[in-house]
């Protein structure tokens, strides 16, 4: 809420200006590779292969697993 009410153009822009110009890739292939727990990436297979099997992911590895799906993959 202290964000919004400070600078509420982040509801429509990037906090850092300079990553507004980011262009997305948003690949239907690698997205579902990442669903389905198979980018090659240890961590990230394993805490989607745990999420698809059990529905719980920890914490920690959700920041990981999200973090690679829009920062390495730039899938938003």
């Amino acid at each position: 809420m202290q964000i919004l009410f400070h600078f509420p153009k982040v509801v429509h822009e990037n906090f850092h200006s300079k990553y507004n110009g980011i262009e997305w890739i948003n690949n239907p292939d690698d997205f579902a590779r990442w669903c389905e727990g198979i980018t090659g990436y240890p961590r990230v297979d394993d805490g989607m292969r745990q999420l698809n099997a059990t529905g719980y992911m920890h914490n920690r590895v959700r920041m990981v697993v999200a973090g690679f799906l829009c920062k390495h993959l730039l899938i938003d």
